[in-house]
């Protein structure tokens, strides 16, 4: 939320008769009088208008939560904590939203996309999904409340979580997705949905409140605490939340897929999971909560599903659906078009198995990456110079220049040496660079014609810092562009 000065609280803190105005002016005094906090939350329920602040804070037994609402071993600065203290630069001051109906909650920054996780088990009760598209899906930063002219308060994406004493409920807002649904019994550590930004927020967090049982999403706070511990401004949170009991799946996940590729090199992997739990993983494709996932620390985009389908929503929030049903003891090849990044030097492809709304499970294998460059010799060229990592060094020292300019030199001049294991490696561990071009003519991203100099035959090099995208079939006609 908009941070306020201490006049304009007070200001605020006046009967709607006392002030003689209504919602737009006190919005315009927002704007004239606020200052942004880095991550920050705007006071709303469920009518649409900001909570009264000015009623006495009923106190509740303070209540216990064991694990933070994210995965173990994950750490997280506290930005605002209870009473509204939040952090301003290297220090924390009094000032921001966390007073009245949010006395008690908590901001947690992160990046949008982490697994958000219920700290207690219970009943979902409620929950709000605007899409992925709402004007207020990356909150509203230097323009809140608006965003795009639409008023954000209220539109948030959230998980209202029931617990089992009857008394209380705690919310989880500003999600970027939500993977529960109202009525669906959850256990304590299960994935709930995604982080993110979404609604009234100036910045990706996590708001947190356990409050009072009530109609509304954002019902009074009460007082709480992680293991006994109250988590302060700027003080670190470190999860020691495994997921939930209701887990009976286990997996072995292997991974196969060329360990050099060009930037942007769309490459087919596979993976091979097999079910060492016992439960059956339902296939239907999208219809099964049993995936293959891209997990945190993944660096190859999931670009395409030959075989039912998924989805890529960003390097650790991807999908590969499961068409078939696995059985305890049983296996899955899964296939998915793996697209290497456009710049550096490796990349890590990652997968684990997931079972959606409840978490990650089984072992999450990885493999390494090398990767090619832009302008350095042929993409045969540089797979055989990754694979014979003496050349190099052998040619240096022999007075030859090593830059990407002489590359191609270099190894037709050893190829001319040594024939033998030259045509091994362009008949075996290049083969796949080691083709025509494939490619011809077209308009691509950025203006960039394929290279004149046939640097990548077979590759398209899409804007003006020569990134570079393998050929496909839709590629050839001379209006196709890079994707």
């Amino acid at each position: 939320m908009t941070r306020m000065s201490l006049s304009l609280r007070m200001w605020m803190r006046l009967s709607r008769e006392q002030r003689g105005i209504g919602r737009a002016a006190v919005i315009a005094a927002v704007f004239t009088l606020g200052a942004l906090a880095p991550v920050g939350c705007g006071l709303e329920d469920e009518a649409g208008t900001a909570p009264d602040e000015t009623g006495t804070v009923e106190q509740a037994a303070t209540s216990d939560f064991i694990p933070y609402p994210w995965s173990s071993g994950q750490t997280y600065l506290v930005t605002q904590g209870n009473g509204g203290v939040y952090a301003s630069g290297a220090s924390c001051v009094t000032g921001g939203d966390h007073v009245g109906l949010g006395q008690y909650a908590w901001d947690w920054g992160m990046p949008t996309g982490t697994v958000v996780r219920a700290s207690k088990g219970g009943t979902v009760k409620l929950t709000q999904f605007l899409g992925t598209g709402d004007a207020c899906y990356n909150g509203c930063g230097s323009t809140c409340p608006y965003s795009g002219g639409v008023d954000c308060t209220n539109r948030g994406n959230y998980v209202v979580i029931a617990h089992g004493d009857g008394t209380t409920q705690a919310l989880y807002l500003h999600l970027s997705r939500v993977d529960v649904a109202a009525g669906q019994a959850v256990a304590a550590g299960q994935h709930i949905g995604l982080s993110g930004n979404s609604g009234w927020s100036t910045g990706p967090h996590l708001h947190f409140m356990n409050s009072n049982a009530g109609a509304s999403y954002y019902s009074q706070s009460v007082a709480s605490s992680f293991n006994g511990t109250v988590p302060a401004c700027r003080s670190s949170s470190t999860s020691s939340n495994t997921g939930g009991t209701s887990q009976t799946s286990n997996a072995s996940v292997g991974i196969s897929v060329r360990s050099f590729l060009m930037p942007g090199q769309i490459e087919r992997a596979s993976m091979t999971a097999s079910n060492t739990g016992t439960s059956t993983w339902a296939g239907g494709g999208s219809g099964s909560l049993y995936r293959l996932g891209a997990p945190a620390g993944n660096g190859l985009s999931f670009s395409g599903f030959p075989q039912c389908g998924g989805y890529y929503n960003g390097l650790a929030d991807s999908r590969v659906y499961t068409c078939s049903a696995v059985g305890p003891g049983g296996s899955y090849t899964y296939q998915l078009d793996a697209r290497a990044p456009t710049s550096g030097t490796a990349a890590t492809l990652k997968a684990q198995m997931i079972q959606d709304s409840v978490g990650y499970f089984g072992n999450s294998p990885s493999a390494s990456v090398r990767l090619g460059q832009a302008y350095c010799g042929t993409a045969v060229t540089q797979c055989i110079l990754d694979a014979r990592p003496d050349l190099l060094p052998f040619y240096q020292s022999n007075g030859w220049s090593t830059a990407c300019n002489n590359r191609d030199n270099i190894v037709n001049n050893w190829c001319g040496i040594d024939p033998t294991s030259c045509n091994n490696l362009k008949s075996g561990t290049c083969a796949a660079f080691n083709s025509g071009c494939r490619c011809s003519g077209g308009t691509h991203l950025g203006g960039a014609a394929i290279d004149p100099n046939g640097t990548f035959c077979g590759y398209k090099v899409c804007g003006s810092d020569h990134r570079v995208y393998e050929c496909q079939a839709g590629w050839v006609s001379s209006t196709a562009t890079c994707n």
